[in-house]
């Protein structure tokens, strides 16, 4: 019951960005790109802020983070748009974990200079440890994975069916 509410979710939620892209900046065209961002909880992200900011003035680190600062402060995308959990916006940090930042933003970035058409970044992160993307992410009809690789995924295999 809950996975179907949360798929329902989710899907109301890529449908919201998906039609909303166009009034928040598309081209004539109105075509967007998509990309699901799908991991397990370090997906979220787990960079402190704080730290990014250290790192984004530290003169050993800072020309690692010029492409994402303006003036000294970091760039809000306009032609990149982000949704994670209840927080959706344009592309800039904080978009993880409370507080935190995570691959969305060098991903989101690179793909806003590569692409002339609006990108929407949709994350789906299991917060729950020992998830298997390839098993809790696949279609409910789809037949289990046949090869054990280790131990390990024998027992979170086990762990998702109880």
């Amino acid at each position: 019951m809950m996975k179907t509410v949360r798929m329902m979710m989710g899907l109301i939620g890529l449908a919201v960005c998906v039609f909303s892209a166009p009034l928040l900046g598309a081209d004539d065209s109105g075509k967007v790109k998509v990309f699901i961002l799908a991991g397990q909880s370090n997906m979220e992200g787990k960079a402190k802020n704080e730290l990014l900011d250290h790192q984004a003035e530290a003169p050993e680190t800072k020309d690692l983070f010029k492409h994402l600062r303006k003036d000294g402060k970091w760039i809000v995308r306009d032609d990149v748009f982000i949704k994670f959990l209840k927080r959706t916006g344009p592309l800039t940090i904080g978009y993880g974990s409370p507080g935190r930042t995570g691959v969305e933003l060098e991903f989101g970035h690179a793909m806003g200079n590569h692409f002339d058409e609006p990108v929407v970044l949709i994350k789906a992160a299991s917060i729950a440890s020992g998830m298997l993307s390839a098993v809790s992410l696949r279609q409910a009809t789809a037949p289990k994975p046949s090869a054990w690789t280790n131990r390990a995924t024998q027992w979170a295999w086990m762990a998702i069916r109880m």
